[in-house]
Parts: structure tokens; sequence; C-alpha cells
């Protein structure tokens, strides 16, 4: 596994754990009808149920976007002429690296 998806799959744990713990607390706190605790017993399938509900869908998301905008920026630059790919040569230049078409940017 490469670094940047490792940093991916911590960043979108964090920010899924914020609100599953969020609701998890919400649903501890508004327990009108002991379905989570009742005399001091807890349900923590019941309880996990609700923090996953949360924890999923926000890690995928996340993900998701940061897959995208990842892949977003590191596109190649195609020719027009061959669609071979464009390798920069100073500021304002690129050049295809199999037909050897210059452009000017």
């Amino acid at each position: 596994m490469s670094k940047s998806n490792l940093g991916i799959i911590v960043t979108s744990s964090v920010v899924g754990l914020i609100p599953a713990i969020l609701m998890m607390f919400i649903a501890w706190s508004h327990n009108s009808q002991d379905e989570i605790h009742r005399n001091g017993v807890v349900d923590w399938a019941y309880l996990l149920t609700i923090g996953n509900s949360w924890f999923a869908p926000v890690f995928l998301i996340v993900a998701a976007i940061m897959l995208s905008l990842r892949a977003y920026s590191n596109r190649d630059i195609r020719c027009q002429n061959c669609a071979g790919k464009m390798k920069p040569e100073n500021g304002k230049m690129w050049r295809c690296e199999e037909c050897g078409n210059v452009v000017h940017k």
C-alpha cells in the first residue's frame, strides 16, 4: 500500500469517526426507551450499529472524493496528434514523447 493510499484511508477514517462518535453519544444521551442501556447493561450491537451507519457512508464518500481529486491532479496531458504522453521541457513548452510534437502553453 502506498503512502498516499494510507493517507487517504487514515483521513477518511478520522473524518468518518467524528459523526459516528457524535451520533453514538447522542443516542446514548437520548435513551428514552432504554434501547441502548438499561440497568447498567449496554446493548453494544445496537450502539455500534448506529455508529457504523454513520462511519461507513462518510468514510466511503470522503475516500471517493479524495481518490477522485488525486486522479484528477495526476492526470496525463496527451498529444492531439497521436494521443502520446506530453512531457514538460521548460516553463511553457510541452513535447510529445512519441511523435515529438511541440505545444507552447
